[in-house]
């Protein structure tokens, strides 16, 4: 209908603006998490395979510097791998915020088009009743000032 204005149509489109933006947001940062789990895995295999380096180093004997160094990179790469998991851990702390803030936008643009529908089928209600009020005082008149009888 040309007629009907939902007044807070501005506000709606806000919300749903709102909601694609943090949709961009939660798809970047998810991309994040991935290759931050990607690079957990790859230091994770580096480390069994440096396990088993050193382990086939050893079989063939070597002295204490050089079980030092392997004892050494091995740490490094753990502690590389820690550092990996504490900034996958913010990652995930940051996608719960935002996944949050989207479900509450979601959430208010839903009452927002529920409120749209609710006051176009109020506005369509209200036609209906204007036009059965036209209708009945067309149809008084004519028959008032027409003759009321019907036409064979």
């Amino acid at each position: 209908m040309a007629g009907f204005k939902f007044r807070l149509e501005k506000i709606l489109q806000l919300k749903l603006s709102e909601e694609s933006q943090i949709k961009l947001q939660l798809a970047a940062i998810r991309a994040r998490m991935k290759i931050v789990e990607q690079e957990i895995a790859k230091l994770e295999n580096q480390i069994v395979e440096t396990g088993r380096n050193l382990a086939e180093n050893c079989a063939t004997g070597m002295n204490g510097l050089e079980l030092q160094q392997w004892r050494l990179f091995i740490e490094m790469l753990n502690s590389l791998l820690n550092k990996k998991k504490e900034e996958l851990a913010k990652i995930v702390e940051e996608e719960e915020q935002i996944r949050q803030r989207f479900l509450s936008v979601r959430r208010e643009r839903r009452t927002m088009e529920k409120l749209k529908i609710r006051k176009f089928s109020a506005y369509l209600f209200e036609q209906d009743r204007v036009n059965r009020l036209y209708l009945d005082e067309v149809a008084l008149r004519k028959f008032t000032y027409g003759g009321g009888r019907a036409e064979s």
